[in-house]
């Protein structure tokens, strides 16, 4: 009984270490089993030609605007574009009744000749002018004398009026005209006897009073005039009426043959309504009356408006057109590295925004760098993040309706070639601080080694490789972060290898 019972017992013994045994071995399996190989893509180093191209962002400018300027009151006949019509060289762009503009020729004629023959005066009258500075001088002492004098007896008298007092109140007679006729010399504006509501007193000190100023402003002049002030400064209005003459001449002459395009290119603004005479919309006006400045700088003239006069003479003629002349410029920023790979005259491909392709060239490389957020992605790598940038400009000659200043174009340059190259792809080059590698598979062993390489050209998808791996290498393409040397991989994928790669670019910069 017990010999049946212990046979029992052992099979269940047998049976439950069995059961032990397995799950520990299978718990240990999955507790030490060996990772498995990393899967990867393969792809094959293969030759073909090969263009690296550098590409940047540019913006669209225009150093080449013509402004067609209109004399005020010219009668405009015919406006043939509208703004951002487009206009062929030769194109007459706007047509004009020039028959009033005579008489504005004959008057610019006539300023001339006024400033003119005053500065000459000034210059003959200089001596002469000096020589009456000591009289002058004698007779201001002689009248304050007399001013100093005569409030001395009205104080003693007890009367009140001052030669302050006295002018205040021919201020209020005669307002501002009154110092424009003291400094010109018309004392007979002022007829003591014909005014009211002075006393004798007052009369008498009010006459010295303005025989004071005005030879006070005598000597102020014959100073000027002794000094050469006022010879240069008519050697200034002369010049500037001569300058004036010769402008309105030029802009007559323009006007009667009507505006025509000096080039293709595009209207920018348009300021003149055909049928209509042209009037500035601002302050500024062609009409510049330099003769009656002259004049009342030498003569004894009355009721002139000086500071209207001289608001009208600083003003000019105003835009009535204006036209952006082709060739349009392309402002862009190269990388410290990029500048030396561009040259001045070099070809350039403009992508507009409606995608057409446009041929241009360098025309400006700055000699000097300057701080900037646009830095092409070649000068990024390796250049120890560098922010510095240097402007440069590519032409674009026969722009068209994608290409709009201050909108951004894509500019491409082909700066390098090489033919029968060894490429692989971007992915599988690596960088440490030992240089750069690839790693090629075995299909003997299912494993891969590093091999170090040295790059050439990169055309933005491939690198070019000088030395480190040979055509018909199997490599790895974008290889994990971990892999290393003399690792077992597994075959996700084998690619076959793209071309050809002439194209193809580098990414653009932000």
């Amino acid at each position: 009984m017990k010999k049946g019972m212990s046979a029992k017992k052992k099979a269940f013994i047998t049976i439950l270490v069995f059961l032990v045994v397995g799950f520990v071995s299978v718990v240990a399996y999955y507790l030490f089993r060996p990772d498995p190989p990393p899967k990867v893509i393969l792809t094959t180093a293969f030759k073909s030609d090969v263009t690296q191209t550098l590409e940047a962002t540019g913006t669209v400018e225009s150093a080449n605007r013509k402004d067609y300027s209109v004399l005020n009151g010219t009668k405009v006949s015919t406006v043939n574009f509208r703004v951002g019509d487009r206009v062929k060289k030769g194109d007459v762009l706007a047509t004009f009744d020039t028959s009033s503009l005579n008489a504005l020729v004959d008057q610019k004629q006539k300023n001339y000749n006024a400033a003119r023959d005053a500065f000459k005066n000034a210059s003959n009258e200089a001596g002469a002018s000096a020589a009456d500075i000591p009289a002058l001088e004698k007779q201001i002492a002689d009248v304050e004398a007399k001013i100093k004098e005569l409030e001395q007896k009205n104080a003693e008298a007890g009367k009140k009026e001052t030669s302050k007092t006295t002018l205040d109140k021919l201020k209020s007679i005669f307002g501002d005209s009154l110092f424009l006729n003291i400094l010109f010399g018309n004392s007979s504006a002022f007829d003591m006897s014909s005014l009211t509501g002075m006393s004798a007193e007052e009369t008498k000190l009010a006459s010295l009073q303005l025989e004071l100023m005005q030879l006070n402003a005598k000597l102020t002049l014959a100073r000027a005039q002794a000094g050469g002030t006022l010879e240069n400064t008519l050697k200034v209005f002369s010049d500037s009426a001569l300058e004036d003459l010769n402008n309105t001449k030029a802009a007559v002459a323009v006007l009667k043959s009507g505006w025509v395009a000096e080039a293709d290119g595009i209207v920018r603004t348009v300021n003149i309504v055909p049928g209509q005479a042209f009037k500035s919309q601002s302050s500024l006006s062609p009409d510049v009356d330099l003769s009656s400045i002259v004049n009342l700088l030498t003569t004894n003239s009355e009721g002139t408006d000086i500071v209207g006069m001289m608001q009208e003479y600083f003003k000019s003629n105003s835009v009535g057109m204006s036209i952006e002349y082709y060739p349009f410029a392309a402002s862009f920023i190269l990388g410290k590295y990029d500048v030396l790979k561009v040259k001045m005259d070099q070809v350039a491909k403009v992508k507009a925004a409606n995608g057409e392709m446009h041929e241009g060239k360098i025309t400006y490389i700055s000699p000097v760098a300057s701080s900037s957020s646009s830095i092409n992605l070649t000068s990024i790598l390796g250049s120890g993040g560098s922010s510095s940038g240097i402007e440069a400009k590519v032409s674009i000659s026969n722009p068209d309706a994608g290409i709009i200043i201050g909108l951004d174009v894509e500019i491409s340059i082909d700066v390098d070639k090489a033919k029968d190259a060894l490429l692989v792809p971007a992915e599988a080059v690596q960088f440490d601080s030992e240089g750069s590698y690839v790693f090629i598979y075995n299909a003997k062993s299912k494993r891969v080694s590093r091999a170090e390489v040295k790059t050439g050209i990169f055309s933005g998808t491939h690198y070019q490789i000088l030395s480190g791996c040979s055509e018909g290498d199997v490599i790895v393409k974008a290889p994990p972060h971990a892999l290393k040397n003399d690792d077992k991989v597994a075959i996700e994928t084998t690619e076959s290898p793209s071309m050809p790669v002439t194209e193809q670019t580098q990414a653009a910069p932000d």
